[in-house]
C-alpha cells in the first residue's frame, strides 16, 4: 500500500507543478464566473453549475493527460515497483490528476454562487468519468509510444474515434457520458465496460512484472 500511495503523491505532485498548471488553474477558476456574466448575452440562461458542467469534462480529460504524461516519463520510478501496486498506484494517480483539475472549476462556481447542492448531483457522473478517463490513460501507459504520442493517442481514443463511430455503438456513448456528464445514468452505464478496461490493464501489468521478473532472476 505504501508503495501506491506514493506514486499517487508523486502523481499529483508532479502534475501539479508542471509548466503552465497553476495558471491553467487559476484561469478554471476564473471560468465559472466568466461564464456567469456571459450567460445574460445568450439565449437562455443556465445555473451556474449547468455552464460548467461541459468544462469539467475537458478539465477531466486535461488531468488524465496530465497525469499520463508524468508516467511516461517515470519508467525509472515506476520500475522498481510490482505489478499490482503499480497498477494501483498508475490508476490512482491518473484518477486523481483528473479530479485536480476539476477542482478549480468546482471553487470557482461555489465562487459565482452555484449550489452546492446541483454539483453534488452531478458528482456521480463525474467520477464515473474520471474513472474512464483514467482508464484508458492506464491501457495507453502500455503503448511502445513516446510521451507525447501516448498523450495524442489518449486523446485521440477518448474523443476521436467515438465520434466517428454509429451513435449506437458503445465507444459513442461513452463518449456521450463523458460530453455530458450532468446525465448520471449514461455516466453511470459506461462504469461495467470501464471495470473491464481496469481489470485488462491490471492483467497487462501483472504479466509485464512477472515477466521482468523472471528475465532478472535468469
Amino acid at each position: 500500500m505504501a508503495a501506491t500511495t506514493s506514486i499517487w503523491r508523486w502523481v499529483v505532485l508532479r502534475a501539479a507543478f508542471l509548466p503552465g498548471s497553476w495558471a491553467l488553474g487559476l484561469g478554471l477558476v476564473a471560468l465559472a464566473p466568466l461564464l456567469q456574466g456571459l450567460a445574460p448575452l445568450t439565449s437562455h440562461a443556465d445555473p451556474t453549475a449547468g455552464l460548467v458542467l461541459p468544462w469539467l469534462s475537458l478539465a477531466g480529460w486535461a488531468g488524465a493527460a496530465l497525469g499520463l504524461a508524468v508516467l511516461s516519463g517515470g519508467s525509472a520510478f515506476l520500475q522498481r515497483v510490482p505489478g499490482h501496486p503499480r497498477c494501483a498506484g498508475e490508476l490512482g494517480g491518473l484518477y486523481l490528476a483528473a479530479l485536480l483539475m476539476q477542482l478549480p472549476i468546482m471553487v470557482g462556481a461555489l465562487l459565482a454562487g452555484a449550489q452546492s447542492i446541483d454539483l453534488l448531483a452531478v458528482l456521480p457522473g463525474i467520477l464515473a468519468l474520471d474513472l474512464h478517463l483514467a482508464a484508458v490513460a492506464l491501457l495507453s501507459l502500455f503503448v511502445p509510444l513516446p510521451g507525447a504520442l501516448r498523450v495524442l493517442l489518449f486523446t485521440s481514443v477518448i474523443w476521436f474515434v467515438p465520434a466517428l463511430l454509429p451513435q449506437a455503438a458503445a465507444p459513442s456513448r461513452m463518449l456521450a457520458s463523458i460530453a455530458n456528464p450532468a446525465d448520471s445514468r449514461c455516466a453511470l452505464a459506461t462504469l461495467a465496460p470501464t471495470l473491464a478496461l481496469c481489470l485488462a490493464a491490471h492483467l497487462l501489468r501483472t504479466r509485464a512484472g512477472a515477466s521482468a521478473v523472471c528475465a532478472h532472476d535468469q
